[in-house]
């Protein structure tokens, strides 16, 4: 058997960790369709890759991602990284926005 000849560093998981995080947050609000974001988190220990998809207003068969984010294991684009985390926090707010119940609406005002 192969071994992966380099191998993730604790920043690097750190990253990864935080990423997924920021994923799992936001999945758990919603579904990914109607107007909900959908987000993707891939990895595979076939190869040394982590995607991140994103459709802004949930998941429509033959539209286009508005982002992708591709990372490899053994070294993580400072850049890439930086603007995926971006993107992930400003769907957060987003969602977060949508679902916060303290939020005055018309119904509570």
């Amino acid at each position: 058997m192969k071994k992966f000849e380099k191998s993730m560093t604790n920043r690097e998981k750190m990253k990864i960790h935080e990423l997924l995080s920021l994923c799992m947050e936001i999945q758990e609000h919603g579904h990914g369709e109607n107007g909900y974001p959908y987000i993707g988190f891939e990895t595979s220990n076939y190869g040394t890759s982590i995607e991140v998809r994103i459709m802004d207003d949930g998941f429509r068969s033959g539209h286009g991602y508005d982002a992708i984010y591709s990372f490899a294991f053994d070294r993580i684009s400072e850049r890439t990284y930086s603007n995926c985390k971006k993107y992930l926090d400003d769907l957060r707010k987003k969602v977060q926005e949508c679902t916060d119940t303290s939020v005055n609406t018309a119904e509570r005002t």
